[in-house]
């Protein structure tokens, strides 16, 4: 695996445990670098005098010329930790080019229905094979239902909201939470209260009930229907 030393240029937190780590891409680089949606990088440091790899999921979708990875930091991950706390813009990080076959062949001639289905971090690859889609295959539409514990853990909220109203139609999102978060009364008396969530949406965890009913909302008909499932 050859690896290449590049510099980040930005670091964009997207909630309090996840950042997004945009790379400067030299233009000999370009080529080496093409990706599909969907695909990830692999970056290489050295951690207390041991060499260690780690793959992550690129966000930026190939259309945007942005090189982009999203990392959520896990509890006792060195890797994560060390990208999440102490890497800043202007270092630079050992990656290796593009790989991975988590990803979709567009024909902006196709008219097609994409069922997304992500949870917590796993919404990184989705959210760049969406982009590219709705980007380069016009005709077709996307349903995705996204599973995280609570409001403040939802990865690319705002994105995802927007390309909701750009693409209005034709981009539809459905957000689940498992833990929604939840108020108590206030006041003298509010040991008493029951504590209540201003969640509106679905709740609990992506299982084939939730699959099952989100499909049956989002039912396509029609013998040409082409679908693709991720």
């Amino acid at each position: 695996m050859n690896f290449h030393s590049l510099t980040v240029r930005q670091i964009t937190p997207e909630t309090a445990d996840t950042v997004t780590i945009e790379f400067e891409l030299p233009a000999e680089l370009r080529d080496t670098f093409r990706f599909k949606a969907g695909q990830y990088l692999t970056v290489r440091l050295s951690l207390d005098g041991h060499e260690v790899r780690r793959s992550y999921s690129m966000s930026a979708a190939p259309h945007e010329n942005r090189l982009a990875i999203t990392v959520k930091k896990v509890p006792g991950g060195k890797v994560s930790t060390y990208l999440h706390d102490w890497l800043r813009e202007g270092a630079t990080l050992d990656v290796a080019p593009p790989e991975g076959r988590f990803t979709v062949a567009l024909d902006p001639e196709k008219r097609r229905t994409y069922f997304l289905f992500a949870a917590g971090s796993g919404i990184t690859p989705v959210v760049s094979i969406a982009k590219e889609v709705l980007e380069m295959e016009p005709m077709s539409t996307i349903y995705l239902l996204y599973g995280s514990r609570d409001e403040e853990n939802i990865i690319f909220k705002q994105a995802l909201d927007r390309l909701s109203e750009r693409y209005h139609g034709q981009m539809h999102v459905e957000y689940m939470l498992s833990k929604p978060k939840k108020e108590g009364g206030g006041g003298l008396f509010s040991f008493f209260k029951k504590s209540t969530s201003n969640w509106q949406g679905k709740t609990g965890r992506i299982d084939h009930r939730a699959v099952a009913m989100f499909m049956d909302d989002n039912l396509v008909q029609g013998p040409e229907h082409d679908a693709q499932y991720f």
